[in-house]
């Protein structure tokens, strides 16, 4: 797993609702410098991605990843409404703040072979 996020409190704590769900989570603080970690070789299976972050976006982020490497599959996050439509139906999304049982749906649901994606996982507040 990857995360990659602008906000240092959201990357530790996204990684460490990763680590407590059982996975290993590399952690990026650009898009850039997510990419540069798939350059070295680093096995991800899933990233997990903020949207709005300083010189790449997470829908830019994505549409390099899948041009490389298409077997990842990727989550992005965004406390934003602008991506309710989302521009790749393969692209999954889930609202902020998310709760660690979001996120393991969201990866359950990344886990499903060729199924067909929810639009939108969000976060209920109760």
């Amino acid at each position: 797993m990857l995360v990659v996020d602008d906000d240092d409190l959201v990357l530790t704590l996204a990684a460490e609702m990763l680590s407590d769900l059982g996975h290993t989570a590399l952690q990026a603080q650009s898009g850039e410098a997510a990419l540069a970690l798939l350059h070295e070789g680093r096995e991800v299976d899933v990233v997990v991605t903020d949207q709005v972050m300083p010189g790449m976006t997470g829908v830019e982020l994505s549409a390099q990843i899948k041009s490389k490497w298409p077997h990842i599959s990727i989550i992005l996050a965004s406390g934003y409404a602008e991506l309710a439509a989302r521009p790749d139906p393969a692209l999954l999304k889930i609202s902020k703040p998310f709760s660690q049982a979001m996120l393991a749906r969201a990866l359950a649901e990344c886990a499903r072979p060729m199924a067909p994606r929810k639009a939108v996982l969000a976060f209920k507040h109760r």
